[in-house]
């Protein structure tokens, strides 16, 4: 069986790390900018873009499709290759092969730039293009009629088409370095290929209206909190203010130690505690502490983050890592 090593370079008006790969796949502005790719070890890599994505690279429906993140170059095929440009159909993932899975099994890091550095390779990251890469995958700006004005500068498309052919280089190394799963890791990483791609259901009228709840509590919250204040700090999150107005109060703001061994002054959860339990604190103080604990709570935003991720369906995929720990749960 041949095997097709690729990858995509794509845009969209959306932000794929907010919503996730299949949201950004299925979002109507998402389009390929180019795919590289590589038929078996021993082929030349190849960039294919524009008009030439319409047609379907001969016999790829029986190849062996590797990639790096596969979860999202799958993605990226069914919904932009095969549904709107009507490549053949790949959705058995006993046709799919991800290099990512196969270094997490390895222990090894999961960014292709650190793997290709930990596995010493022939072939680097093109981190310059990867800058150029991130400035072109968003739009540039708005016209004065509120349309997208997209970079196409040719310099950079070209910058982009030798990153993509970089990755699928080190891809292509990586694969024939890295051991093959085990049967028993294959089944797990086919079962999970089916789970992220089937998704969990979100009820997300219930998500719409606790977030409306998160809000308006929120803004009650913060009007009380200008108001113990005296005006002094307009919202919980102002992080600076708030530091100021407890300092002025006589009370010492806890510190922690940064990864570089300074000390910094915090009012994270720890610290918001550690002053709630402190007898010496006064009360008006606790009472503004206690509202940045009730603002800063992360369960709310988990309602936001579904509303953001959930697709057309109501179903938000890709939610697993396969073997993230390295003991090979997710």
């Amino acid at each position: 069986m041949n095997s097709f090593h690729f990858d995509f370079e794509t845009r969209s008006e959306i932000d794929l790390r907010v919503v996730g790969a299949w949201k950004y796949a299925m979002h109507p502005t998402t389009e390929i900018l180019c795919m590289g790719f590589c038929i078996n070890a021993d082929g030349v890599p190849a960039i294919i873009h524009g008009d030439a994505l319409k047609t379907p690279i001969p016999g790829i429906a029986d190849m062996r499709m590797v990639a790096h993140n596969a979860s999202f170059e799958f993605a990226i095929y069914h919904c932009l290759l095969h549904k709107r440009l009507g490549w053949p159909k790949h959705s058995d993932p006993k046709l799919w092969s991800c290099t990512m899975a196969k270094a997490a099994a390895a222990g090894l890091p999961l960014d292709l730039d650190s793997l290709g550095k930990a596995l010493k390779l022939g072939t680097v990251k093109d981190l310059d293009g990867r800058r150029v890469m991130l400035r072109l995958s968003k739009p540039a700006g708005r016209d004065a009629a509120g349309q997208v004005i997209w970079d196409d500068s040719p310099e950079k498309i070209k910058k982009l088409h030798a990153y993509c052919l970089t990755d699928v280089k080190v891809e292509k190394e990586i694969d024939a370095m890295l051991p093959e799963l085990s049967e028993r890791e294959r089944k797990i990483w086919e079962l999970d290929f089916h789970v992220n791609t089937r998704g969990i259901c979100v009820d997300t009228e219930l998500c719409v209206k606790a977030a409306g709840l998160a809000d308006e509590l929120t803004t009650r919250l913060n009007t009380q909190l200008r108001r113990l204040t005296g005006e002094a700090v307009d919202k919980a999150t102002q992080t600076t203010a708030l530091k100021i107005w407890i300092e002025k109060r006589g009370v010492t703001i806890p510190t922690k130690t940064t990864k570089d061994g300074a000390l910094k002054q915090t009012i994270d959860k720890a610290a918001i505690l550690n002053l709630l339990s402190d007898a010496s604190v006064p009360k008006l103080v606790k009472d503004v502490i206690s509202i940045r604990r009730q603002v800063g709570k992360s369960s709310t935003a988990k309602y936001i983050k579904a509303l953001d991720s959930a697709g057309p369906d109501h179903r938000i995929r890709g939610v697993l890592q396969y073997h993230a720990a390295h003991t090979g749960r997710w």
